[in-house]
């Protein structure tokens, strides 16, 4: 089964990266620009993991994760990313909800991994 990946950019080149590296790793990838469209996309489809860039116009991804929460509970897991890593940001999206945060840049490997974690971390959760 081909595990379903939301990410939450609104950055064009920041999406397009992470599309092709998961994708390359055999991930089926669905995209949102931003916050909002995250939270509808999580509420409407199933999604393995969520990766969610924090800095977004419309709603944030501290409040797109917050809502998710609310509405979902703990799955699926979410991936919380910056490249703006400001202090305290790590600590603030893991208080939000997310499972694992990651800053920009990052190598393909880290991403992969992450998304591997978080994967195996939800199959325990849904079991």
């Amino acid at each position: 089964m081909a595990h379903r990946i939301l990410v939450a950019e609104d950055d064009a080149d920041n999406l397009r990266l992470a599309q092709k590296i998961l994708s390359a790793a055999g991930y089926i990838v669905l995209s949102a620009r931003n916050g909002a469209e995250a939270v509808q996309s999580a509420l409407a489809e199933q999604f393995s993991v969520i990766i969610m860039d924090m800095y977004m116009p419309e709603m944030s991804g501290f409040d797109a994760i917050r809502a998710i929460r609310e509405r979902l509970g703990s799955s699926p897991p979410v991936l919380a990313l910056t490249a703006l890593a400001m202090p305290g940001d790590r600590e603030r999206a893991l208080a939000v909800g997310a499972d694992a945060y990651l800053s920009k840049p990052y190598l393909p490997s880290e991403l992969r991994q992450a998304i591997q974690d978080l994967i195996a971390k939800g199959t325990r959760i849904n079991t």
